[in-house]
């Protein structure tokens, strides 16, 4: 996660964070897709949509559209006091061409609380919805000493079900709340180009039929005109109907084209109003996050000191501008031209931008330890892959990995909480259409290894992480490697469990290199699609509940990362197999075909040399089918051939000759396909 100790968040090293939205386009062009990714929850999903496409003008007429886009991420975490809400941010971008002015964002909300199969009569019609706009207080030990505690605005629109009564309210009854918070949106601390702090505009709701004002907008101008009207409701409804609602923000006075409004709510939910309150907190807390030291910068100008937590600029020609940068209007301001940055307490918070944290990261919750890097990883450094094993061996798979999820504290607490690894495998996966990988129920997981076994054996246990195994066909083991050296030794401070407020101790962390762990499976077959996932997870124990937690990431793969067992390279060439020969269509490694496979079909020759060949397919007649190139210098001695001739056509039932060609000697053999 951007901003975690040891990471800088520039994934793809070119000197920019988070350019890309993670949609799964190269929107920036750049030729890489979703780069600089940030494992913000345990899960989280992204959206586009536009109000300038067809749909939109034909469905609303009086819609005048803007060019406006909407980039949509929502987050949710999996453990015990975060898992009752979810987290929306939305970015709205200005592509179009017109000065918008005193612009509205608004949420239209349509909730029904009841129990779902009561239908008759409907749950939804004995709703009673409210509106609270509140001050708390709670403390955050992580932050600076004399900023653990501080005040934080609530402002929460919310319904909750009537209790029968067997008139006005039917169709059963149920405890829990659900409201909508706002947590965030652009602001300017001028109030010039936006509102100066994140407030709730207006609040309305809805449960009549009638055209509006009554019942709900219908069109545009009705939508503005709700909007503008900075309408907050004094009281909560007091009769039992279905109703909706809408929370907005603004006014933005001045949007011009190539601007980005943010806008950030939860979806929250609880027991009773308290619990749903609760939980709004804990949504607080994380959407807020805290100052980190990204830049790892100590001298910069003071910038991340003394509460200075912005860098003013100077971006235009001829600029020139006066700063109070330390909020204290009694001494002269710092006057700063064109090029040139000052550290400034832009907020007046002694609170933001201390100790050298000088960068909010926000949205900052308890998540499962990052990803390990291993040797099926395609990005891996060529000067890195080069020194490790071929994860595809013959007759077997080789997993190697470091222990890279064990050196990055968990965000939130800054606490070391990794406890494991469990190796996963799919297999039998058929690229079924749609799917661009394995689905979860594929999925089997061959070992779980941790530090502390629940079966208290300690070191003797056969899940102890650190107990160093051999092979021996045994599958169920991971082998570590205790001789090799660390690539990396850091020293991060992180708060010692227990201690309120939090103190604090140095720890030294060691990062060793893709080898530290090892995994070997022998139960596969050459030729076979096999698919593995390295899922590391963490594991503490909640005070508040008295139970254990874990998180976990779930085990996921794609296609292009999948493993196929070959045979390895021979010192010279012998004799060549084909596999599977005679070929008939339906061969059990047949996949559904697709846009980078058209035929889903594969036969192997195996026995190749350690050494560059050249294999060529020919019919009986002595036409040239393929002609395939082979460098087997790494210890591969598997040829695939698609079924594809040279031309571009399947290559038809029939009796093929092939030869091998290479500095070792030569081979000529025959197979046969059977469409």
């Amino acid at each position: 996660r951007y901003g975690s100790p040891g990471s800088s968040g520039d994934d793809d090293g070119d000197g920019t964070l988070d350019e890309d939205f993670h949609d799964g386009y190269d929107n920036d062009g750049d030729g890489a897709l979703d780069e600089d990714y940030e494992a913000i929850g345990q899960q989280m999903f992204s959206c586009i949509y536009r109000d300038d496409t067809q749909q939109a003008t034909d469905t609303w007429n009086e819609h005048v559209p803007w060019g406006l886009k909407v980039e949509q991420r929502s987050f949710g975490w999996a453990n015990s006091g975060s898992n009752e809400f979810i987290g929306v941010d939305y970015r709205i971008r200005h592509e179009g061409t017109e000065v918008m002015r005193d612009a509205y964002v608004g949420l239209f909300v349509d909730p029904d609380a009841g129990p779902k199969a009561q239908l008759d009569p409907g749950y939804w019609e004995d709703d009673l919805v409210g509106y609270a706009d509140t001050l708390v207080e709670y403390t955050d030990p992580q932050r600076p000493a004399g900023c653990q505690t501080y005040t934080a605005r609530v402002q929460i629109a919310y319904v909750w079900d009537a209790k029968d009564n067997g008139t006005t309210a039917g169709g059963g009854d149920v405890s829990g709340y659900s409201g909508v918070m706002l947590l965030g949106h652009t602001t300017d601390n001028a109030g010039v180009t936006a509102p100066q702090f994140a407030s709730v505009a207006t609040v309305r709701w809805f449960s009549s039929t009638a055209p509006y004002p009554e019942g709900d907008p219908a069109t545009d101008p009705e939508r503005y005109d709700l909007m503008a009207s900075h309408d907050i409701p004094y009281w909560n409804a007091g009769t039992p109907r279905d109703y909706r609602y809408v929370l907005c923000v603004g006014p933005f006075p001045e949007v011009n084209p190539g601007d980005v409004l943010g806008f950030q709510v939860a979806f929250v939910v609880g027991e009773g109003y308290d619990g749903m309150m609760r939980n709004a907190i804990e949504a607080l807390r994380i959407y807020t996050g805290r100052y980190l030291d990204v830049r790892q910068d100590k001298d910069h100008l003071g910038w991340g000191f003394d509460g200075r937590e912005t860098l003013e600029t100077c971006p235009y020609p001829g600029c020139k501008r006066g700063i109070d940068h330390d909020c204290d209007t009694t001494t002269a301001r710092v006057w700063i031209k064109e090029g040139e940055e000052v550290a400034s307490d832009t907020d007046c918070d002694s609170c933001t931008g201390v100790q050298g944290y000088e960068s909010l990261v926000q949205w900052l919750g308890s998540i499962a330890p990052p990803a390990a890097g291993w040797n099926n990883d395609p990005g891996l450094d060529p000067a890195v892959k080069s020194g490790l094993v071929s994860p595809a061996g013959d007759g077997k798979v080789t997993l190697q990995w470091d222990n890279g999820s064990e050196v990055v504290p968990d965000p939130l607490t800054g606490q070391f909480r990794f406890e494991g690894y469990r190796v996963w495998k799919a297999s039998d996966w058929k690229r079924p259409i749609g799917e661009t990988g394995p689905s979860s129920d594929k999925w089997m997981m061959l070992g779980d290894f941790c530090l502390h076994p629940r079966d208290s054996l300690g070191a003797g246990s056969p899940k102890y992480l650190l107990n160093t195994r051999q092979w021996g066909g045994d599958t169920t083991h991971v082998m570590c490697d205790t001789s090799m050296a660390p690539v990396d030794t850091s020293k991060y401070a992180v708060p010692i469990p227990g201690t309120s407020p939090a103190e604090f101790e140095t720890v030294t962390v060691y990062r060793y290199p893709i080898g530290r762990y090892a995994f070997e499976d022998r139960k596969v077959v050459n030729g076979m699609l096999y698919f593995y996932c390295i899922t590391p997870y963490s594991r503490w124990y909640d005070e508040a509940t008295e139970t254990w937690v874990e998180v976990q990431s779930q085990p996921a793969s794609s296609e292009e990362v999948a493993i196929i067992p070959r045979a390895d390279a021979q010192a010279r060439l012998g004799k060549v197999y084909v596999v599977p020969n005679p070929y008939v269509g339906g061969a059990p490694w047949d996949l559904t075909p697709s846009d980078v496979d058209p035929t889903g079909t594969k036969i192997g020759f195996y026995g190749l040399p350690r050494a560059k060949s050249t294999l060529r397919i020919f019919t009986l007649a002595g036409d040239l089918v393929r002609e395939i190139e082979h460098d087997g210098a790494d210890g591969d001695g598997t040829a695939w051939w698609n079924l594809v001739t040279r031309n571009g056509q399947d290559a038809v039932s029939g009796v093929y000759l092939f030869s091998v060609e290479s500095d070792v000697g030569t081979y000529v053999g025959k197979f046969v396909i059977i469409r």
